[in-house]
């Protein structure tokens, strides 16, 4: 008997009730197959949950093999013979161009996108600083602002970076800062400083509360065998997004070895597949994917991972963790499956980002900054040194520039209200300066969106 998971309906209703939009519909999982159902169109004694057999999942992995990819997409392709070629879904158009579409083949270095400080740049920041601290009572990052820490000068170039991260090539590096110099306060106050100039609104980044995450392999406070979430561990990440319009992630230290930034232009991902697969832009596109939770709800919702943007052209924002779990965060036993199709157009958008990656080997006092719509973005994997003072460790951001921002699609306003607005999460605000205060609950048995 197929498995019938609901979407934002009720597990029991009145059959003659109308229900529009997500609230009418449910995916019916077979061996798969995933359909999305809806319920104006069935007998009410198919509507529910019939959750007598295991669902079975195509084999797609957190790290993408390319093995699998290649012949998931053989079969796929063999199954689409007989199908008539599909014309791009509205909104979404056959080429994206402008600055924000390059690709890592065209670009040697990072230079072209880093910003070295001066020594004025950072007697301004310096003095900023200072001021800050001298400020009448108990000020924090909460308090900073650009009234409160002034770079007249630098500010105006930090606006301009602002102006090309939203409409130009989508990212940038500062460089020039030493952290060494400063105390875990100070940094974050800098830091947040500075930021301040990129985007006025800064983003809660979990259910806990937390305005800073620092991306630390943190087996060295909860043991290397503990199920640590991707963002804090030392594997590899695969291409992703957060949930934020700017990504800001300044260096603390590097590793040892590895853990080099890989950063892809999602508009050169999205020409490659429209030019050559417009049916896996409707896959993409369709609101069928379905995002893992901590707490498997008693319904699932179902989102898109592509969206339309009619100034900058379309733009990606998914989590893969979420979407296929990972060796120690495996899925929820009733999440619904992903049909083939998803599959192979999941790990496709990943290889092409990996084909136009820039590769950016980070130094400490980095500070990247990246528009999390314009860029795909990921990790290569890590070792740290033997003693426990020196290990890869970045404190982030999720910032938000008001007026230049892009126009956030109606299948994400949820989220962005939840990250921005004054969202429940907001009323537990903290911010934690090490990453030995880091707590328990943050980094293990949590399904976390990873950078």
């Amino acid at each position: 008997m197929a498995q019938v998971l609901a979407i934002q309906s009720e597990l029991s209703f009145d059959p003659h009730k109308q229900f529009t939009g997500l609230r009418s519909r449910y995916f019916a999982a077979t061996p798969n197959v995933q359909i999305l159902r809806h319920v104006k169109n069935d007998a009410p004694e198919d509507h529910g949950v019939l959750a007598d057999t295991e669902i079975r999942r195509p084999s797609i992995r957190f790290q993408p093999s390319w093995e699998d990819y290649s012949a998931r997409s053989k079969r796929v392709t063999r199954q689409r013979s007989n199908f008539p070629g599909e014309a791009l879904p509205e909104g979404f158009p056959p080429l994206i161009t402008g600055p924000r579409t390059w690709s890592g083949r065209d670009i040697a270095t990072p230079d072209k996108f880093t910003f070295q400080l001066s020594s004025a740049d950072l007697a301004e920041i310096e003095s900023a600083l200072a001021q800050f601290k001298d400020l009448p009572g108990t000020n924090g990052p909460d308090q900073v602002s650009r009234d409160l820490f002034p770079l007249p000068i630098l500010g105006r170039t930090l606006g301009r970076i602002s102006e090309d991260l939203h409409k130009g090539c989508g990212v940038a590096i500062l460089r020039g800062l030493n952290p060494k110099v400063y105390t875990p306060w100070e940094n974050v106050i800098l830091f947040t400083g500075l930021a301040s100039y990129l985007g006025e609104q800064r983003g809660c980044q979990d259910e806990h509360g937390n305005m800073l995450t620092h991306l630390v392999d943190m087996g060295f406070k909860f043991g290397h065998n503990s199920k640590r979430s991707p963002a804090f561990d030392a594997g590899a990440l695969p291409f992703h997004n957060d949930v934020c319009d700017l990504l800001a992630m300044y260096v603390q230290d590097c590793a040892s070895s590895g853990g080099e930034s890989l950063l892809a232009s999602s508009a050169a991902v999205y020409n490659e597949i429209a030019a050559t697969r417009p049916d896996v832009i409707k896959t993409l596109a369709e609101p069928v994917w379905v995002y893992d939770k901590d707490k498997a709800p008693a319904v699932w919702p179902g989102r898109a991972i592509l969206f339309p943007e009619s100034e900058q052209g379309p733009f990606f924002c998914f989590s893969r963790a979420k979407i296929t779990g990972s060796e120690t965060h495996p899925l929820s036993p009733s999440l619904p499956a992903m049909t083939e199709a998803q599959a192979e157009a999941l790990d496709m958008v990943h290889f092409i980002a990996e084909k136009h990656a820039i590769v950016v080997k980070s130094e400490p006092g980095d500070i990247l900054l990246c528009n999390n719509l314009a860029l795909l973005h990921g990790r290569k994997a890590f070792s740290d040194a033997a003693s426990d003072n020196r290990r890869r460790h970045i404190i982030r951001l999720w910032l938000r520039n008001k007026e230049r921002a892009w126009h956030t699609p109606k299948g994400l306003e949820r989220d962005w209200s939840v990250v921005y607005g004054n969202s429940e999460r907001r009323t537990r605000m903290r911010w934690m300066f090490r990453p030995e205060d880091v707590e328990k609950e943050r980094v293990i048995g949590h399904k976390i969106t990873c950078s």
